[in-house]
């Protein structure tokens, strides 16, 4: 009887690759325990199913296997795992997840107040864009909040060089009493106008009374 076999990417963090760079990964292969985990191979896949290359599986233990891959354009891929049950049936997965290097990366990297945000008072948001590929304009688009704090919607486009990055600050102001002990969302989106990477990032804010 053929194993119940399922892959997954461990963390979805993985899933931001970064073109031209080695990435390294986790994946957990459910149903472990009814193939033979040597038997196991990993390859890279268009989202159509043609092959695009082999990666070396490392074992990590018999759940989870690590991997490197260093994507050498921005084409999306899928992982497929094949192998064999312990009954000898043959078996192939493909990852439910599609993986789209990006030639960028986008994260919070600081919020003053500590993260909140006190009534009447400003914080301020601080993202950071490193850019990877070659240099060039990226539109920074600010979500609408559902709380409609933010006070600076517009961010202007920024020219950033390979390898090097920018810091996008966005402002936000709580004005309602009744909103504390909630929580508001800062959320942007960023796309290179050349390498048509896009990149996306929240920050959660949490609502406290005014400081005394």
């Amino acid at each position: 009887m053929l194993a119940c076999v399922s892959i997954d990417l461990l963390n979805s963090t993985y899933i931001k690759f970064l073109t031209g760079k080695l990435n390294k990964m986790v994946l957990t292969v459910a149903g472990s325990e009814k193939i033979d985990t040597s038997s196991v191979r990993l390859e890279l896949i268009t989202t159509e199913g043609a092959r695009i290359s082999d990666v070396i599986l490392q074992k990590l233990n018999d759940v989870h296997f690590s991997a490197s891959i260093t994507p050498r354009s921005s084409q999306p891929f899928k992982l497929k795992i094949r192998g064999t049950t312990r009954g000898g049936n043959s078996f192939e997965r493909i990852s439910r997840q599609t993986i789209k290097p990006t030639t960028f990366v986008l994260r919070g990297k600081y919020a003053s107040n500590d993260y909140t945000l006190p009534l009447g008072a400003v914080t301020f948001v601080h993202f950071q864009l490193c850019n990877f590929g070659a240099s060039e304009y990226f539109d920074v688009t600010v979500v609408k909040d559902k709380m409609g704090y933010v006070i600076s919607p517009n961010v202007r486009p920024r020219r950033v060089i390979k390898g090097r990055c920018t810091t996008l600050s966005i402002r936000a102001r709580a004005t309602r009493s009744q909103d504390v002990e909630k929580t508001d969302t800062v959320f942007i989106i960023a796309k290179g106008r050349t390498s048509k990477s896009v990149a996306s990032q929240a920050v959660r804010l949490f609502v406290v009374p005014a400081a005394n």
